[in-house]
């Protein structure tokens, strides 16, 4: 529990107001220095107030998206607030912005609270680094699916029912075209772990590729069910429902996802691709506005784009855009 010294600082520096109430966020002037906003995170997190730890760390690492020790701080807030998934999300993020990864991982493996997400894949090499299962990452990101394979399956067969295991088995089957076999493996992950949004995420990719469309769509709602920010999800079932000319299905579903993961640029240019697609033109403006301002370098392909081409001659299309990438180009 806060001390009456935490409170009283507090108050004096305007995150209570004169009752000791925590003020309405959005009457808040957070600053623009990241330290002070990760200062200010801290002091709610301790007051148990995690909501309003986001806002100041959202803040933040959008001043500084490689700010390491705020999306570390961000992923305790939303653990707190139950939501694993986007924890997983910012301290891989964490791990993957800072030179050094091991003072933070040291710091991270003594943390009571942080150790609910041992069992995560994508966190082995935080709490798992002796494992065998961290080799088997690093050769399945350069590319060596087959060694990835046989280290993971000679580390199930003494332990069948590590679903980090079997997920990653997924991965690597996938990689190499044995849909069946990652399908399995997949299948099986989620059978141990069914809130784990990637199993189903993985199950949803191999049966597309196995032409079992209606079940890709399934799976890839049921990883959305358990993460509803998971952007790559989406982004898969937009494109599937697309190519069954159910539109605004799509649109529909990534509304939901931009609104937790505003900074998927890629997902909201297929959906600006839909929005045109169906007619809807000034909200596939609005939405390409918001992809320039976050990747610039998307001009080209805006430009070049069939969905987009009957209105790239239109005053108000070629005033907005340009303006888009003026302001994203001086980085304003």
């Amino acid at each position: 529990m806060p001390t009456s010294t935490d409170l009283g600082l507090l108050t004096d520096l305007g995150l209570l107001d004169p009752q000791g109430r925590i003020p309405d966020a959005r009457c808040m002037s957070l600053g623009s220095d990241p330290e002070a906003l990760r200062a200010t995170a801290q002091r709610f997190l301790k007051l148990q107030r995690p909501e309003r730890a986001i806002e100041a760390l959202d803040k933040a690492i959008e001043l500084g998206p490689g700010d390491a020790e705020a999306l570390a701080l961000r992923a305790r807030a939303r653990l707190l607030l139950g939501d694993r998934p986007a924890a997983v999300r910012d301290l891989t993020r964490a791990l993957g912005a800072t030179g050094d990864p091991r003072p933070l991982s040291r710091s991270l493996r003594s943390d009571s609270l942080m150790q609910e997400l041992s069992a995560s894949p994508f966190l082995l090499e935080v709490f798992h680094p002796d494992s065998p299962l961290v080799d088997a990452k690093d050769l399945l990101h350069e590319g060596d699916y087959a060694e990835a394979a046989a280290i993971i399956e000679e580390h199930l067969a003494g332990a069948p029912d590590d679903s980090a295991a079997l997920y990653l088995l997924s991965v690597a089957r996938g990689s190499m075209g044995e849909h069946e076999a990652a399908l399995r493996a997949a299948e099986a992950c989620a059978a141990l772990s069914p809130d784990f949004p990637d199993a189903h995420f993985n199950r949803g990719t191999e049966l597309e590729a196995l032409g079992r469309t209606e079940e890709a769509l399934r799976a890839y709602s049921e990883a959305l069910s358990c993460d509803p920010g998971h952007a790559n999800a989406c982004y898969n079932l937009l494109l599937l429902l697309r190519g069954l000319g159910r539109h605004q299905a799509g649109i529909e579903a990534s509304a939901q996802v931009l609104l937790r993961v505003p900074d998927a640029a890629l997902l909201r240019y297929k959906r600006a691709e839909s929005l045109a697609i169906i007619g809807s033109w000034d909200e596939a403006l609005a939405e390409l506005v918001k992809v320039l301002e976050q990747d610039p370098g998307a001009a080209a392909s805006i430009r070049s784009s069939e969905h987009f081409a009957s209105c790239l001659g239109s005053p108000a299309w070629e005033a907005a855009l340009a303006l888009a990438e003026g302001r994203a180009s001086s980085g304003s």
